[in-house]
């Protein structure tokens, strides 16, 4: 596996080839391949904390593996759109440590539940390990519904769609409170008297809006999460070792978007993101310690296809 250039933009759905974190794929059996991924020490919003790199580039290796492999290992057209239905990570961040240069890795990934519907529609379950040195560091699964273009035009004319005013801007939250230097980075405003944040949504932001979507990215619901998370924590030092986040519904970019914290375990984060009277997303994360942070337990349990998976 090389590690000498990226994979084309297109296939990861990458505008900024800085923003592409595959190099190399290749076919290991019929449903199995494997993806040489290396994570830059210096990305500008997923730069390293305390020694470590940032566990969310675990959920964006996951995001690509899938559209990757779907494009290449499944002829799904360009033309096609990809919609998260949920997906889940964790990874032990002793194997997040720092290097001399990037991280250099191997994602492991197998393909099932692989569904194709007359009208075009397909779904697939894209469970990843990675691997570094020989090691599994992380893992997670994702559900991909990958959808032609006039099925998702019908997607977006339903009831309750798009289109409607613009929000009421959110101010900021102090961007150390939950985790970041710039206002710019920061997607969750500040706590009201109910102890609820409204979503913030920056849409000129360069990673999270690498190109033009009309609805909120996955991507920047994770790192609402792990604002939150971090917040909740009190600035404490902790370590985010695993978090998930099911889409039941499109989270429109114009429409207020109130995010609701509860805490079912000392260790976990429950989280609903509430918009148009229904929850858009809703998701959990849980935080670690650092004098506890250790190689979360049954990794391997989230890339079988046999596990069961928890409802919420």
């Amino acid at each position: 596996m090389s590690y000498e250039s990226t994979v084309p933009r297109r296939l990861v759905h990458r505008a900024a080839a800085a923003e592409v974190l595959l190099t190399d794929w290749c076919r290991t059996d019929a449903d199995t391949f494997a993806c040489a991924v290396q994570w830059p020490r210096g990305h500008s919003l997923y730069g390293a904390q305390s020694g470590r790199f940032h566990p969310l580039l675990v959920a964006e290796t996951i995001r690509q593996c899938g559209i990757l492999i779907a494009h290449v290992g499944y002829a799904v057209p360009m033309g096609h759109a990809f919609l998260m239905q949920r997906l889940r990570w964790m990874c032990d961040p002793d194997g997040l440590f720092w290097a001399d240069g990037p991280l250099q890795s191997i994602a492991l990934i197998e393909i099932t539940e692989l569904t194709r519907r007359p009208d075009g529609t397909i779904r697939m379950r894209v469970d990843v390990r990675l691997e570094r040195d020989g090691r599994q560091f992380a893992a997670g699964s994702g559900w991909l519904r990958c959808v032609t273009p006039a099925v998702y035009q019908r997607l977006r004319r339903q009831p309750g769609d798009h289109d409607r005013g613009a929000a009421r801007a959110v101010p900021p939250a102090t961007p150390a409170t939950v985790g970041r230097e710039l206002i710019r980075d920061v997607v969750v405003g500040p706590t009201d008297d109910d102890g609820v944040r409204m979503l913030r949504v920056v849409k000129e932001h360069p990673i999270l809006f690498d190109h033009p979507l009309d609805h909120v990215p996955g991507m920047l619901v994770f790192e609402a999460m792990h604002q939150v998370a971090v917040a909740e924590h009190e600035g404490a030092a902790t370590a985010i070792t695993a978090s998930e986040a099911s889409f039941p519904a499109f989270l429109e970019l114009n429409q207020p978007c109130r995010i609701v914290v509860d805490r079912p375990a000392p260790d976990a984060l429950a989280m609903r993101f509430l918009q148009g009277g229904r929850v858009a997303v809703h998701g959990t994360v849980t935080v670690t310690p650092p004098s506890r942070a250790t190689a979360p337990r049954h990794l391997s349990r989230l890339v079988s296809a046999d596990a069961p998976i928890p409802h919420r």
